[in-house]
């Protein structure tokens, strides 16, 4: 059979990253908690005008570079700015939850998983890439 294949248009690029949190005290703990507040809070809109708004406001842009000794880190790809697409958090080792001694706010969990996908906000063309993208 004879099949051919059409370019219609770019695709966005887009690329994850999996952090694992091993935290030893209940201050790690709760700076794992914050850091994956964060992620959640920057990958979501607002509302235009308050809860009553019918109209979103974009989500946070992000900037992610490649270092080496405090510079840019030439042999990798740059990333032009890009947006979290999507955010996966799992609790506990090996799909098996455990947990530090409780506190007021509940049990924190000994292991997090995170990952995040990213999707750049712009095509990338022959021209970016000749520039390092």
């Amino acid at each position: 059979p004879h099949e051919e294949q059409f370019f219609e248009k770019p695709d966005f690029r887009s690329f994850s990253y999996t952090f694992e949190f091993w935290p030893r005290n209940k201050e790690e703990a709760d700076a794992v908690e914050k850091i994956i507040f964060l992620f959640k809070y920057h990958m979501h809109p607002t509302k235009e005008g308050g809860s009553g708004g019918r109209l979103f406001k974009v989500p946070s842009e992000f900037e992610i570079h490649y270092a080496y000794l405090g510079q840019e880190n030439e042999y990798l790809n740059r990333i032009s700015r890009c947006v979290l697409s999507d955010m996966t958090v799992k609790y506990g080792p090996d799909e098996q939850f455990s947990a530090f001694r409780p506190n007021v706010n509940g049990a924190p969990p000994v292991s997090t998983s995170m990952t995040l996908k990213f999707a750049e906000t712009q095509f990338i063309t022959k021209d970016d890439i000749l520039a390092g993208y």
